[in-house]
């Protein structure tokens, strides 16, 4: 997989640079993902699996303010993502902030969605009201 190099910078579409992020991603190469993701971000802010990768893996590499907020913004343009909301309660609870779990302090999804509210029911039974 090739990295971005900043003298000989080929612009490739936003899809491009997510398929190349998202290689990197799978294969565990986190660093190299990132600035792939960020790629994607600086062309298309609102590509809701860019935010919702770049955050999950700027988790795992322990930066958790900038990784909720994205996650955040991800939920914010796809309410219904099971998943994406699992990842911000993660994040929030292994950050200490276990207080802002609860859905008053969060992002809620709509209720119409029973996937998303099975699924957080069995992450937390606590956390769904």
């Amino acid at each position: 997989m090739e990295r971005p190099d900043v003298r000989t910078h080929r612009v490739r579409p936003p899809a491009e640079n997510f398929a190349i992020a998202l290689a990197h991603h799978n294969g565990g190469r986190l660093s190299e993902a990132e600035p792939y993701y960020r790629m994607v971000l600086d062309a298309e802010p609102d590509h809701f699996e860019a935010l919702n990768n770049l955050g999950l893996l700027l988790a795992r590499q322990g930066k958790s303010a900038e990784a909720i907020a994205l996650t955040r913004k991800a939920i914010a343009l796809n309410r219904h993502n099971a998943l994406s909301h699992g990842n911000l309660g993660r994040m929030l609870s292994l950050s200490g902030r276990h207080e802002e779990t609860r859905w008053g302090n969060s992002v809620r999804p709509s209720r119409s969605s029973r996937t998303t509210f099975q699924y957080l029911r069995r992450l937390s039974p606590n956390c769904v009201h």
